[in-house]
């Protein structure tokens, strides 16, 4: 899929592109090392902070529920 086939299908479902900020970055150590993988640990801390819901079939982002991650799939 192509960046510009990727934009249409967002836009088509409402989806919004996150911007990362520093503060993402720098405060995602404060996670739980249960993921490894620190742009999944980015997207867990924005889905924490932000109050959003993280879609994945990643079993290991689950271990974050108890850190109050709202989790689907």
């Amino acid at each position: 899929m192509s960046f510009d086939e990727l934009k249409i299908e967002a836009d088509k479902n409402d989806f919004r592109i996150l911007p990362v900020h520093y503060e993402d970055i720098r405060l995602l150590t404060t996670l739980e090392p249960f993921h490894k993988d620190p742009f999944d640990r980015m997207l867990i801390y924005q889905c924490l902070t932000k109050n959003y819901i993280l879609v994945s079939r990643d079993a290991k982002i689950g271990l974050y529920k108890k850190e109050g991650l709202k989790f689907i799939w």
